[in-house]
């Protein structure tokens, strides 16, 4: 899912069981955002075309 021009959000739905248990144990969604460099930053930190 795009939450802006500059994140990212994901979802993963988990589930886990136990091994003769009719009910799952757990059941959850797991949400991560990712902040994305603005678009004069190179992936390093340091931004494009500056002062060395």
């Amino acid at each position: 899912m795009q939450k802006g021009p500059d994140r990212l959000l994901t979802a993963s739905d988990v589930v886990v069981e136990i091994e003769g248990v009719e009910r799952p144990a757990l059941v959850a969604r797991w949400l991560s955002m990712t902040l994305l460099p603005a678009p004069d930053v190179a992936l390093d930190g340091f931004r494009r075309g500056g002062a060395q």
